[in-house]
């Protein structure tokens, strides 16, 4: 059985990342764990009365009770379970907290849809989900996506990394799950690739043996995230997979160009893997 984290505040976004999470997982005998946070600065304790804590319990919780009826009435798949999790901690502390306590496979979490920064497109909540996630794989949906398979799954790597079998665990049980061919897409300034990343394209090759795979490689490139968003397309891909370094060229690409300019233009959903070295 799967076990995936759908973190919610209630909106249409979150609500529309929960119905992409049950159609990715029609198939599949999952439990879906509906957690909402409720954080209070310690500068505001001391004057807030209990009532008003109570009820604004109360209150999030009979939201969370009422989004899991409306979850239940959806009813692709018997096997699929609901569960809610009210917790007090910031989201990204709750989501590795739940975690751990209850295995989790994947979180699914939504986009605001917004403009310009990545905090703005993505919401604060998830930029500190991704940027602080331990080791559970994250999905980050488009505003209003709507599930359309999951055909083709494009692995975006500079080869200068090591994408060993543990990491990609989540990527081949998606694969297997929906028979999607995967391909690794290169982006490089040069054609030719070094004696290190001609090893771990090899390596990768044996990884992903038993899979439909394809190596692409895109050189002379004038904007990173164009070049993926093009090849996307030209694939029609479902999802784009991305590993997250901490101090790293991705992290800093994170925070700068490419996940940033490709988020503010995000059609396809991401699949952020953490890395746990």
């Amino acid at each position: 059985m799967k076990k995936i984290l759908i973190p919610t505040d209630f909106s249409e976004n979150a609500w529309s990342s929960l119905i992409y999470a049950v159609n990715m997982f029609r198939k599949v005998e999952c439990t879906f764990f509906l957690l909402h946070t409720i954080i209070m600065r310690e500068s505001s304790i001391t004057n807030f009365s209990n009532n008003k804590l109570n009820t604004s319990k109360e209150k999030a919780n009979n939201e969370l009770i009422k989004l899991k009826k409306n979850a239940e009435n959806i009813k692709l798949n018997p096997n699929h379970k609901f569960e809610i999790i009210l917790s007090f901690y910031h989201l990204d502390d709750a989501i590795n907290f739940t975690s751990d306590k209850h295995e989790i496979d994947f979180t699914i979490i939504g986009t605001k849809g917004a403009n310009n920064t990545i905090e703005s497109i993505l919401g604060s909540n998830t930029t500190r989900v991704i940027k602080n996630i331990k080791q559970i794989p994250t999905i980050v949906v488009p505003n209003e996506y709507q599930f359309k398979g999951l055909n083709r799954i494009v692995m975006l790597s500079d080869l200068n990394h090591t994408m060993d079998d543990t990491l990609l665990v989540p990527v081949k049980k998606l694969s297997e799950d929906n028979n999607s061919k995967l391909s690794l897409l290169h982006l490089s300034k040069t054609e030719k690739l070094t004696d290190n990343q001609t090893e771990e394209l090899k390596s990768l090759e044996t990884i992903l043996s038993k899979y439909n795979f394809s190596f692409h490689q895109i050189s002379n490139y004038t904007n990173k995230a164009q070049y993926v968003n093009e090849f996307i397309e030209e694939v029609s891909a479902n999802m784009l997979v991305l590993i997250y370094y901490r101090n790293t060229v991705l992290e800093k690409y994170f925070k700068k160009s490419l996940t940033t300019t490709m988020c503010q233009n995000l059609k396809t959903p991401m699949l952020i893997l953490p890395n746990k070295n």
